[in-house]
């Protein structure tokens, strides 16, 4: 795995250390010290650089999810949402398959003309 040093990637992205540190926080990345600096893994690096620059308005409203059970579809599981009456389908993406028992995870709230579903914060909808 590859990492990015937190100053370096505040050099190249032209963003305060503030603003980073704070994003971090939000989607919990870990941190891993490395020498004096601390780095964070390229992966995270390019969503927190995605999540920094989104307009506010586009922001994807985050909420914390129980796991309950697995759907039959590989690629759904029905949690528990904070704050959401009821169990709910949540999209997960295929590596968590099999893998979130008796886990907690966030979730991104998703509104379209079809109506509202879930999907799990890591669900890759950008390169």
């Amino acid at each position: 795995m590859e990492y990015v040093k937190i100053v370096d990637f505040c050099k190249n992205t032209e963003n305060s250390r503030e603003e980073v540190d704070a994003m971090i926080e939000k989607l919990g990345v870990s941190r891993i010290k490395i020498g004096n600096a601390y780095a964070i893994t390229k992966r995270a690096a390019a969503r927190i650089d995605h999540e920094i620059n989104l307009p506010e308005e586009l922001q994807q409203e985050t909420f914390n999810a129980k796991f309950l059970h697995d759907a039959n579809n590989k690629r759904y599981v029905f949690a528990q949402i904070e704050g959401v009456e009821g169990k709910q389908a949540v999209l997960i993406p295929r590596r968590f398959a099999g893998k979130l028992r008796n886990k907690n995870f966030k979730v991104e709230r998703i509104e379209d003309n079809t109506g509202v579903s879930y999907r799990h914060e890591d669900f890759l909808r950008y390169k």
